[in-house]
């Protein structure tokens, strides 16, 4: 497949610029090369609604991606240090307290369908798209079976105990 030539506008462009954006929000050269290749992987899939835009609304859309994309990141390595720091406290504790064995029933207590995907989701912090490509079906799907997984939860509380 030959690149889009407006994509290959736009790294030219601004490449350059979001890496700098983009180490500003990091700190980090190898994170921010990463978040600046996905922001024009993102740029390649959505080529046709790009083109519709002018340059200014180009760049905007390019460093909403950048922003949006750490922003992302920064919640998936909190909601991991939050459960790391609650199994170190399990492990470190005699009996677990009723907070965290409550947590953990409840994971174990979801059909399996449910778990995995709420696992994959707030748990190791992949995005829909990215649970999307392993599970081979549209990201709006793999939303849709979130919102049934957390409504299941709530018409359930039974099976929190």
């Amino acid at each position: 497949m030959l690149p889009n030539p407006l994509v290959t506008d736009l790294y030219t462009s601004y490449e350059a610029q979001l890496k700098r954006y983009a180490e500003g929000l990091t700190h980090d050269y190898d994170q921010a090369e990463d978040l600046v290749q996905e922001a024009f992987i993102r740029a390649s899939v959505h080529a046709d609604l790009l083109g519709q835009l002018d340059s200014a609304q180009r760049r905007s859309w390019l460093y909403t991606v950048v922003k949006n994309r750490f922003i992302d990141q920064l919640r998936a390595a909190r909601r991991r240090q939050e459960i790391l720091q609650a199994l170190a406290e399990l492990v470190t504790r005699d009996e677990p307290s009723a907070q965290y064995a409550g947590e953990i029933n409840l994971f174990e207590r979801l059909p399996g369908q449910f778990k995995n995907l709420l696992i994959e989701r707030y748990v190791q912090g992949l995005t829909s798209e990215e649970i999307a490509l392993r599970l081979h079906v549209p990201a709006a799907t793999v939303r849709s079976r979130i919102r049934l997984a957390i409504n299941w939860l709530r018409t359930h509380p039974d099976q929190w105990n």
